[in-house]
């Protein structure tokens, strides 16, 4: 979910699955604005961002993703 905060936007919601998200250093956020799709970038580290790490049947890396209350 995303809203508007001011000149900010507040990302709340689940990614999983996410390819190699365990090792990524900056996080691509695609969410659905009302000029379409726009893509947020976030660092890792950002208040906001949990990361978990789990693998995939076929043994690659993935992690799931959860945002809550992001400000970007």
């Amino acid at each position: 979910m995303l809203k508007k905060k001011g000149n900010k936007f507040i990302i709340n919601g689940k990614k999983t699955f996410v390819i190699d998200g365990g090792f990524a250093d900056l996080i691509i956020i695609a969410a659905k604005t009302k000029n379409g799709v726009t893509l947020f970038t976030a660092d890792r580290e950002s208040n906001g961002i949990e990361i978990n790490q789990t693998k995939m049947v076929d043994s690659r890396n993935a992690a799931n993703i959860t945002f809550k209350n992001l400000e970007i």
